[in-house]
């Protein structure tokens, strides 16, 4: 027997190894739906973190725009008028 031997792919769930090669078919095929969800899972995350960094940019814009009406509401001379 060769000592070059590629490893067997494993899999680890729960801090514990599972050779590839030994799961069924149904275990198989989920784990195929597992790997193939992966690359969604970390699309949706990428556009989560971007919708909510622009969220985060709305709401310090209107943050800011509404401090600065506050001042203007607070600089603005009372004018009261009388009828004679």
């Amino acid at each position: 027997m060769s000592d070059n031997q590629e490893p067997k792919p494993t899999l680890t769930i729960n801090d514990k190894e599972y050779f590839e090669a030994d799961l069924n078919k149904n275990e198989a095929r989920m784990l195929m739906m597992l790997k193939s969800l992966q690359p969604e899972i970390e699309s949706l995350d990428l556009q989560l973190g971007t919708r909510l960094d622009h969220k985060d940019r709305l709401i310090a814009a209107l943050e800011s725009s509404l401090a600065v009406a506050d001042k203007d509401a607070e600089d603005a001379e009372i004018i009261t008028e009388t009828k004679q």
